[in-house]
């Protein structure tokens, strides 16, 4: 049986076509190699929050074949950010599986504690993102909470959050030597503050995921997956094979 995510079903809600390349065709792209990547940015975040800056920055880095003064600006961005929300959050278990007959999630953060007379599991997801108010209605925490409960029958849901880390979105300008520029971003985040939100559950939103996995689940068994093209195709990793002209297929590559 497949085992859906709350990504893989907001990946087909976005782009049924890009669901059907990257779930059921699934050919291999060459690595994006922009510096600010939201997937290796992320990665690097979470890897630092749960280890160290060090190997936060490390993995990062190490998705790059060549690193330039871009990267450094966001390398200087995670060493900043990543001591300040590991100063924030309460001491817990890191990238928690979540995993049921039908579904598979990673927990970034939960955090047991006592409320009251009984014990409480609190849910915590990490967003390198400026994008608050798009998540805070996410079905993301909602959905795991649901599963936990699934894969945990005894355990007992407490809060749910999500902590947003501020990106920093300036550029060098050409005047600016990249020691005024590092300085300069440095004074920007200086002013950016890191936000814990806390969303409510939404069993509606858990009952419309279910309804969707099993739609996929029929969907997969036919063809029929029609391309979504908006702005958020700039960041696809297949917008090359979509291309209106036709399919340019050189940023795809398959193993034999």
């Amino acid at each position: 049986m497949t085992k859906f995510s709350h990504s893989r079903v907001e990946c087909a809600t976005k782009c049924p076509y890009k669901y059907k390349l990257k779930y059921v065709d699934k050919p291999t792209t060459l690595p994006d190699q922009e510096p600010n990547n939201a997937l290796y940015l992320g990665l690097g975040l979470h890897k630092g929050i749960e280890t160290t800056v060090e190997e936060g920055v490390r993995e990062y880095l190490s998705h790059y074949y060549v690193v330039d003064d871009r990267h450094i600006g966001w390398q200087i961005q995670l060493e900043y950010w990543i001591p300040k929300v590991k100063e924030l959050l309460p001491a817990g278990e890191h990238e928690v599986t979540v995993k049921t007959d039908d579904f598979i999630g990673y927990i970034d953060l939960l955090v047991k504690r006592k409320q009251g007379n009984e014990v409480v599991y609190d849910i915590y997801d990490f967003k390198f993102s400026n994008n608050i108010d798009g998540y805070r209605n996410s079905p993301q925490l909602s959905i795991y909470a649901y599963y936990l409960t699934k894969a945990r029958p005894n355990i007992n849901i407490g809060k749910l959050h999500y902590v947003f880390v501020p990106k920093v979105m300036i550029r060098q300008k050409r005047a600016e030597t990249p020691m005024t520029f590092r300085q300069r971003l440095l004074s920007e985040m200086e002013h950016k503050e890191i936000c814990l939100v806390e969303v409510p559950y939404m069993p509606d939103a858990v009952q419309q995921f279910q309804a969707k996995t099993a739609f996929l689940t029929e969907a997969e068994k036919g063809t029929d997956f029609p391309k979504n093209q908006t702005r958020l195709c700039d960041w696809c990793d297949y917008k090359e094979y979509c291309h209106p002209d036709g399919k340019i297929d050189y940023m795809i590559y398959r193993r034999n």
